[in-house]
């Protein structure tokens, strides 16, 4: 709806004044006003977003990860069995000690009993003075929080291959972009250029239905007088049928190309119905070699394809990557370590080395695949070039024979209007023959059509010649040259 606004702000001057709508005004409102120039901007935005991602392929990620987590239980260590053990072979020492140290100060060895004895007694000294042997490792509750840092060191060119991926294919959409503002340009063009021809082929055809109206009203007091046969009432009335049947069919079309040309700018079909420029012959300056030479140069889609072939390369180089290893340093730092267990380090740096041993050929076909894809685009270039010399060479053609064809049409036009101016004088004057101002008619009426059409097929010629080019916009260098 902001593009409309603007839209009507650039044209409504040129209409409130009652000049009509110019070929400026039309390119500039379909420039503002396209909706595929809109999706191939969006289109290019997008692919320059994925140019500045993969820059950041090469620089260093940082990430916080949190985390709570919930145990069933605490996690725990118990090592009671090896204390259990510790104790009880403490005590039976103890027990050997005490009977060895009676024995030495002249006392009978201990009994059964008394071993047993002493052994207890050991026993739970020696429980009360080793502490369990049993650690809470992790709380049942627990809370994570770390710092993860990972820095690419080599990859194989994989990365450059993706930032070479990606600034092709922004390129590409950037040449898409204007290939399709000069596509719109185009077209603006050549429905402007069908609206005036239109227009001036519906003037011609009421200016004959003019003549033959009043050779009909001439004819009936002809033949109301007796001088003139019936056969040639009939014929005037023949004529001036197929005058008024073809200003008809002819209004028709003029309506159908205004619509078409209100599509082409976005404007309602109201706006363009007065044009405010007329079909004037200019000539056009063509150089044959220079403009053989920048079809090739310049043409979009030549250039479109050469960045699909880079990108072709850099799939290639990518696939080539995965082949060779990945060299990685990372570091990690935990922010809470009151929840850390003793066997968790507070942080740790390393480097990391990855190296895809077997993938099942994956690599390899992939390898293939854009080698071929590579190869492809290579032949589409080559018959492109040859395509595209053929079209320059039929649009220069086109233009200069349809050149010659308006210069000598001029001559004829004279002719047709002298021969027109003629006859209606003989018959204004009863001294021509009836059917005369009928052939003179027609004949003027082909004349000036057929000049106009001439007209209209050199500057479509000039505009298509242009387009292939890479310069649709230096028309209006032409077209509004005085």
């Amino acid at each position: 709806m902001n593009k409309k606004y603007v839209i009507l702000i650039v044209v409504l001057p040129f209409l409130a004044f009652g000049q009509g709508l110019s070929l400026n005004d039309a390119i500039r409102a379909a420039l503002a006003n396209s909706n595929k120039i809109a999706q191939f901007s969006e289109r290019q935005q997008q692919k320059q977003a994925l140019d500045n991602e993969a820059w950041g392929n090469f620089l260093p990620t940082l990430s916080l990860d949190a985390s709570y987590n919930h145990f069933n239980d605490p996690l725990e260590i118990d090592l009671s069995p090896i204390r259990d053990v510790i104790i009880t072979l403490q005590a039976k020492n103890q027990v050997e000690l005490t009977n060895i140290g009676g024995l030495l100060g002249g006392k009978p060895a201990l009994t059964d009993a008394q071993k047993s004895a002493v052994f207890q007694q050991s026993q739970v000294g020696l429980k009360n003075a080793i502490p369990a042997f049993s650690e809470e490792l992790k709380r049942q509750d627990n809370k994570y929080l770390s710092l993860t840092f990972t820095q690419p060191l080599f990859t194989g060119g994989k990365l450059l291959a993706a930032k070479k991926a990606a600034g092709a294919n922004s390129r590409a959409a950037a040449v898409e972009l204007d290939k399709t503002k000069d596509d719109a340009v185009k077209d603006v063009i050549e429905a402007y250029l069908n609206v005036l021809f239109m227009q001036d082929m519906l003037h011609t055809r009421r200016i004959v239905q003019a003549n033959i109206a009043l050779h009909k009203v001439r004819a009936e007091k002809l033949y109301a007088q007796g001088m003139v046969p019936r056969y040639q009432l009939i014929r005037a009335e023949a004529a001036l049928a197929e005058a008024e049947r073809n200003c008809m069919d002819d209004s028709v079309k003029c309506e159908l190309a205004k619509l078409v040309l209100a599509n082409a700018t976005g404007l309602e079909p109201g706006m363009v119905s007065q044009l405010k420029d007329t079909m004037l012959f200019h000539n056009a300056p063509i150089d044959s070699a220079m403009f053989l030479n920048a079809a090739i140069a310049v043409n979009p889609y030549i250039k479109i394809l050469e960045q699909k072939e880079l990108a072709a390369q850099a799939g290639y180089e990518s696939a080539r990557a995965n082949l060779m290893p990945a060299l990685a340093a990372f570091g990690k730092y935990e922010c809470l370590p009151e929840y850390l267990s003793a066997l968790e380090p507070r942080w740790v740096v390393g480097v990391k080395l990855q190296m895809n041993l077997f993938s099942g050929f994956r690599d390899y076909a992939k390898m293939q695949n854009y080698s071929h894809l590579e190869n492809e685009i290579g032949f589409m270039k080559s018959d492109i070039q040859k395509n595209l010399s053929l079209l320059m060479q039929k649009s220069m053609m086109q233009v200069h024979a349809a050149a010659a064809r308006y210069h000598k049409l001029n001559s004829n036009l004279e002719l047709a209007e002298e021969n027109l101016r003629v006859a209606t004088k003989r018959s204004e004057a009863g001294t021509g023959i009836p059917l005369e101002i009928v052939d003179a008619n027609s004949f003027y009426e082909k004349t000036r059509i057929e000049r106009s059409a001439a007209l209209l097929d050199y500057y479509k010629g000039y505009a298509q010649t242009l387009h292939t080019i890479n310069k649709i916009n230096d028309f209006a260098n032409i077209w509004n040259k005085e």
